[in-house]
C-alpha cells in the first residue's frame, strides 16, 4: 500500500473511532461517515482484504449498536451510515458477503434504531441500483439479478421485519392491545 493510501487509512480508522463514540457530535459524525463513505469509494480496490474485511466488519458492528434514539437522532447521521453499507454493498455482495441478509436480520432484531438503519439500506441500495444507476451496468446487472432471484426471500425479511416489530409494540405498549379490544 502506498504512502497516500496508507495515510488515508489512518484518517478512516479515526474517523471509525468518531463515529463509534455516542458522546461524539452528530455534525462531527456526519463528516466522519461521508470521510468513510468516500474512502470506500475511492480506494476500495488499492486495499487489501484484510482492511476490506475489517471496514465491513467494524461498520456492521456499528450498524448493530445503532444510533440514537429513532425519534432524536438526526437524519443525516442515519443517511450516513446506511450510505456506508450500501457502498459496501455494491462492492462485496452477494459474492464476497453471503451472509449480508442473515446478518440485517439479526441486527433488525436489535432494536427499533436497528431497523430503522436497515430499511434506510434497502431503500438506499435499491435506489442506487434501479433508479440512479450509479455503478457500473455489469455489477449493478449482477446486484439486480440476485435482487430479483431472492424476491422471495425479501419478502419473508420484511414480513418477518413486521410481525416482529408489531408484537413488540404490542408487548411494550399493552394500552394498545385494550384500545384494539375495546368495544365501544
Amino acid at each position: 500500500m502506498d504512502s497516500e493510501i496508507q495515510k488515508i487509512s489512518e484518517d478512516v480508522i479515526k474517523a471509525v473511532l468518531l463515529i463509534m463514540n455516542p458522546m461524539t457530535p452528530q455534525n462531527d459524525r456526519r463528516i466522519a461517515h461521508e470521510l468513510i463513505e468516500n474512502y470506500i469509494k475511492l480506494h476500495w480496490i488499492k486495499i487489501n482484504d484484510e482492511e476490506k474485511a475489517w471496514i465491513k466488519n467494524t461498520a456492521m458492528q456499528i450498524l448493530a449498536s445503532g444510533t440514537g434514539p429513532v425519534l432524536e437522532e438526526e437524519v443525516y447521521v442515519k443517511d450516513g451510515m446506511s450510505k456506508i453499507i450500501v457502498e459496501l454493498i455494491k462492492r462485496e455482495w452477494p459474492q464476497q458477503w453471503t451472509s449480508l441478509l442473515d446478518e440485517l436480520h439479526h441486527i433488525c432484531k436489535m432494536g427499533d434504531a436497528q431497523t430503522e438503519l436497515v430499511l434506510l439500506i434497502f431503500s438506499r441500495l435499491v435506489e442506487d441500483i434501479v433508479q440512479f444507476q450509479n455503478i457500473p451496468e455489469k455489477r449493478r446487472r449482477e446486484i439486480y439479478t440476485y435482487l430479483s432471484s431472492f424476491v422471495f426471500r425479501f419478502f419473508e425479511f420484511f414480513s418477518a421485519t413486521l410481525f416482529e416489530n408489531y408484537e413488540n409494540i404490542l408487548t411494550k405498549n399493552s394500552w394498545i392491545v385494550v384500545l384494539l379490544t375495546k368495544k365501544h
